[in-house]
């Protein structure tokens, strides 16, 4: 699906429901004014892709997490019973 293009007045004078549309079909919108251009985006898409980001900027963190994608996508899973794990969820 494409994103959404409006001009800057556009975008003023329907904020409400570009946001809406946004939020909703979790989707860009582009919003332009005299050649130059910004993207609103829903949050909740913003603050996953800052997440990676984050991760991902270490480059010791990076191919940790790429070797686990590769182990898991190989089926060499490890159950883990540590700090996170619940005790009365363990056979889920």
């Amino acid at each position: 699906m494409c994103p959404t293009v409006v001009s800057y007045s556009k975008a003023r004078q329907n904020l409400a429901s570009l946001m809406k549309e946004c939020v909703d079909d979790s989707q860009p919108v582009v919003i332009t004014s005299r050649g130059r251009k910004v993207v609103m985006v829903p949050y909740d898409d913003w603050a996953s892709e800052e997440e990676t980001r984050y991760l991902l900027d270490n480059p010791v963190n990076r191919a940790h997490l790429l070797k686990s994608l590769d182990q898991a996508k190989r089926g060499e899973l490890v159950e883990y019973k540590g700090m996170f794990y619940d005790e009365d969820h363990s056979d889920a």
